[in-house]
């Protein structure tokens, strides 16, 4: 004996209700242990989801998913583009003083560890 929605949409592991591995057997009880798991959170939401499915709009959905990934674009091209403004900024600040980009010590643990790394960050 299974539920139908809990069989299909359920997200938590298997249980003696979504699962065919474990199945509920106990007709005696059955009616007992099906109404404590028709109060879970489990149930609610695999139900939810049963009488949902198919009711909204493939086309809005995708819209809906299309601007979130623009959003998400967006902003990762802004936070690239803070970066890259202080790349610039630093590599102007070192033409204009007209010093390398490394230092002159290039031992194994240097104390310099270049002009580049050591500028504070604009």
């Amino acid at each position: 004996m299974y539920y139908w929605p809990c069989l299909l949409f359920s997200k938590k592991e298997s249980s003696v209700w979504n699962s065919a591995q474990c199945d509920y057997d106990d007709l005696n009880n059955v009616h007992i242990a099906a109404g404590r798991h028709d109060k879970t959170a489990s149930h609610l939401t695999a139900f939810l989801a049963h009488n949902t499915f198919g009711q909204s709009r493939i086309n809005v959905l995708l819209d809906n998913q299309k601007s979130i990934a623009i959003t998400k674009h967006n902003e990762q091209v802004n936070r690239d583009r803070e970066i890259l403004k202080r790349l610039i900024r630093a590599t102007c600040s070192l033409g204009v003083q007209e010093i390398p980009f490394r230092g002159h010590d290039e031992s194994e643990n240097p104390s310099n560890r270049g002009n580049y790394i050591e500028l504070p960050y604009f």
